[in-house]
């Protein structure tokens, strides 16, 4: 950690670590005990892994209100500036 800014670390989950929504509550879990502000993913294989991520975790994470369902502005940067 330098100052304030924390570097990143790695979670490794993949479809052998539970169904996708042990998989939410578990990334829900580290972003309210402030463990992290964001996830990158990326998927265990290809193709598909994206696609099971999606279908399988996504809608959990919707359901409490930590992705979204829609984006709010017409334009990219309406989206990235808020």
């Amino acid at each position: 950690m330098i100052g304030d800014v924390h570097h990143h670390a790695h979670v490794v989950l993949d479809e052998n670590d539970g169904t996708g929504e042990q998989i939410a509550d578990e990334l829900t879990s580290l972003f309210l005990e402030h463990a992290c502000d964001g996830f990158m993913v990326s998927p265990a294989y290809l193709p598909g892994g994206f696609d099971d991520f999606v279908r399988d975790v996504v809608p959990p994470l919707q359901e409490q209100g930590l992705f979204r369902r829609a984006y709010e502005g017409a334009t990219l940067r309406e989206n990235l500036r808020g």
